[in-house]
């Protein structure tokens, strides 16, 4: 059985504006979406500029909070500012890497970082992990 890794239930988002001393602007930034995301699935978000990819990309990641419906990661609901059980399982890289990413470290520690907040491994349980992770990546290539 593939499991269901992600769940998007009409999630929507309304930004509201000031335009006057009463006046009043709405913009639907994402128009309610559903989705799911199973094991062994890839999922692209496209669209035009300004159809929202980054605003959903941003709700999933609980950086804002949507205007309505629910996200749920292994059956599990995700409410905004739960971010220690979010940030387990949810990472955002930005679209310029060059801002998100620091040059200066080796991708080893960019991996290492989250490891040592979110999990009880010890270093070298992480240092295996990183390894086959950046393996899988193709980052390293196996020996034959």
């Amino acid at each position: 059985m593939v499991e269901t890794l992600l769940e998007v239930r009409n999630l929507s988002k309304t930004f509201r504006y000031r335009t006057g001393w009463f006046r009043r602007q709405t913009v639907d930034a994402v128009k309610p979406l559903s989705f799911t995301l199973r094991e062994r699935q890839t999922l692209a978000i496209i669209g035009e500029n300004g159809s929202g990819k980054s605003t959903l990309a941003k709700m999933l990641a609980g950086m804002i909070e949507p205007t309505s419906g629910e996200l749920l990661i292994d059956d599990h609901p995700l409410h905004y500012g739960d971010y220690s059980f979010r940030s387990q399982r949810i990472r955002m890289i930005f679209q310029d890497p060059s801002t998100s990413l620091n040059p200066r470290q080796r991708i080893s520690q960019i991996l290492d970082f989250p490891l040592r907040l979110n999990t009880d491994l010890e270093p070298e349980q992480r240092r295996k992990q990183i390894v086959e992770t950046m393996r899988m990546g193709g980052a390293i290539c196996p020996i034959t």
